[in-house]
Parts: structure tokens; C-alpha cells; sequence
């Protein structure tokens, strides 16, 4: 709730082999995205020609096999950047992992390179038994996944799998959002701190057409409080603006227990949303449930305090019947 979810990465792929058609397709994507890069070519010379032009952005190198090995560990530590090796199994993906710490690469994701999901959830869950019960440094590493299924839910299903067991990095064809989203959210899922909580950017919001005569409402970051309260004002028909402030993802009654919604607080929002200068009426709307702190932020503030409804479903009435 709030949070904006996307690729991180974009991978280039050498699959003609040209030199030149593959730092041309670079430049297209060094101009149009700031995203970090992975760079996939078995030529070393090719690496080396495009890491002269985005080496500043530590692009992930892929990948060294046991063809290229020691060149492609020689471009790596050169430019100081991590380099993904790959094999055909596990036994040579072991010796591939140790003869790259042996030539001085620390930064390594690792490749199994299975061609069946049911062998690829193998190797996975042998790396990550390996690497966290025995300690075993070879394994040590994150693991890069390339999912080349033409059918869109087999690669789906292919890649929500691999997000949870156990793939560290997860290189797709697609860009179709169908196949992207249930990917994304099912890692945001997985991976999103339940202890943390979710927030919004506390800034001056926004709804309707404000201008000078607007009403100024006041609420904390929680992404659940915001997304209550917003609505109910776009409901209501009434253009307004809603002060949010920064009160480490809790709500209301929970961020004024805390100590995290003080007249100091709201004080110093309002004066870093430059208030003064968006408004001429110097009236703030703040939620029923903390009236107390209405004499307060009188006092701190010098605007006039008014309290508005208790519940969110009241303010429709709120900026119908009270706002004057």
C-alpha cells in the first residue's frame, strides 16, 4: 500500500555475438535508463569495450565458464565490479567458484545453468543448504537465474518459484505487465518487513484544485491512515490540502501516544511545507481524536486550530457543513 514496485536491473545480451551491434544496444540503454546494468557476453574483449563506457555504474559481468574463466577474472578485478560465473552442474559450478576466489574475485553470483525448473529448485536448494548449514564458501554467493520459457504463466510459475527458493537475481524476456506484476508483487510479499511499517511520503498532498481559501487537514504517514483519509477528501468534492507528517509509519492515537504527533511536530511540517505561503487564511485541520493538542499548536504555530471529525468518514461533512 504506497509503495511503487518495479524491474531493478536490465540485462544486455549478447546473442548475435557482434561487438558493435551489442555496445550500440548499450548506449540505447545507458541513454534511456538509470537502472543498473548486467552485461552478458562470453567475449572478454566485448566486456572490456563496454565496461569503458559505464564501469562508474558497477555493472554485474556475466558470464565466466570454464572457457573464459581467467580472462573474464581478469576483466573483473580490473574495474573492480562482480562477475557471474556459470556451469552445467554443481560439481562444476563448485570448481568454477573456487578458481574465481583464486584469482582474487569476491563479488560473485552464480549461475547453475539446469535448463528444467525441477532441476534448477534442486541446485538452488543444494547451494543454499550447502552455503548456510556447512558454511561452505564456494557457495557463498547470491545466484542468477535466467528464465527462458516462450510460454508467459510457465514463466510466471518458473519465476515465482525461483523468488522463493532460492535466486538471488531473476533475468526475464519479458516486459509484458502481465507477466511482470504477479512476479513483483510476490516478492514484494515475501520480502516486505512486517515489522516496519509502511509509509508515505510526509509532504503537503494535494486533492482536488486547492488555492488560497483551502482547508489544510492534517494526518500522520501511515500508509493505511493516508489511504483512508484520502479518499473520503476526494469523496467529499471539496478541493483541500492534507498535511502529512513524519511520524515513523504510525497512526493517529498510536503516533500521539508515542510522542511522534506533538504540536512541535506539526509546527515544524507546516513551516517546512512553507504553509504561509500556500494558504492566507492560517487555519489547520486537526484530526478530532488529538484535540488535545489544539492549544499547543496554537501557541507554537500562531495559526488557528480547528478539530475536525473523529473518523474519516465524517470529513465529507466536516467540508460540507463546518469549513467556512
Amino acid at each position: 500500500m504506497g509503495q511503487h514496485i518495479a524491474i531493478d536491473m536490465i540485462a544486455l545480451i549478447n546473442k548475435s555475438l557482434s561487438g558493435e551491434k551489442f555496445l550500440d544496444s548499450l548506449d540505447k540503454v545507458l541513454l534511456n535508463s538509470k537502472k543498473p546494468v548486467i552485461l552478458a557476453s562470453p567475449d572478454p574483449q566485448i566486456i572490456e569495450a563496454a565496461l569503458k563506457r559505464c564501469s562508474d555504474k558497477r555493472p554485474l559481468i556475466y558470464g565466466a565458464d570454464s572457457n573464459n574463466l581467467k580472462d573474464m577474472c581478469a576483466v573483473a578485478r580490473a574495474h573492480k565490479i562482480p562477475l557471474a560465473i556459470k556451469a552445467g552442474d554443481l560439481e562444476e559450478l563448485d570448481k568454477l567458484s573456487h578458481e574465481a576466489g583464486a584469482l582474487g574475485i569476491e563479488e560473485i553470483a552464480l549461475d547453475p545453468g539446469c535448463g528444467t525448473l525441477h532441476g534448477a529448485l534442486n541446485d538452488l536448494t543444494q547451494i543454499r543448504r550447502l552455503s548456510l548449514k556447512r558454511n561452505y564458501r564456494p557457495f557463498g554467493f547470491p545466484v542468477i537465474m535466467f528464465i527462458k520459457n516462450s510460454d508467459k504463466y510457465q514463466k510466471v510459475t518458473a519465476a515465482c518459484t525461483l523468488v522463493a527458493k532460492y535466486a538471488g537475481v531473476i533475468v526475464l524476456d519479458s516486459v509484458e505487465e502481465d507477466v511482470l506484476l504477479p512476479i513483483i508483487t510476490m516478492r514484494q510479499n515475501i520480502f516486505t518487513d512486517p515489522q516496519k511499517p509502511v509509509t508515505v511520503e510526509p509532504k503537503l498532498y494535494r486533492f482536488g484544485s486547492p488555492d488560497k481559501n483551502s482547508p489544510v487537514m492534517v494526518t500522520t504517514n501511515f500508509s493505511l491512515t493516508f489511504y483512508t483519509v484520502s479518499p473520503e477528501i476526494e469523496a467529499s468534492g471539496h478541493s483541500a490540502y492534507l498535511l502529512v507528517t513524519d511520524s515513523e509509519g504510525m497512526s493517529v492515537l498510536t503516533a500521539w501516544a508515542a510522542e511522534k504527533l506533538t504540536p512541535e511536530i506539526i509546527a515544524d511540517t507546516m513551516k517546512k511545507a512553507e504553509l504561509e505561503n500556500v494558504v492566507s487564511h492560517k487555519r489547520v485541520i486537526i484530526p478530532g481524536y488529538v484535540a488535545v493538542l489544539s492549544g499547543k499548536l496554537e501557541d507554537v504555530s500562531g495559526w488557528q486550530v480547528l478539530v475536525g471529525p473523529k473518523e474519516e468518514s465524517g470529513i465529507s461533512k466536516y467540508l460540507k457543513e463546518v469549513w467556512k
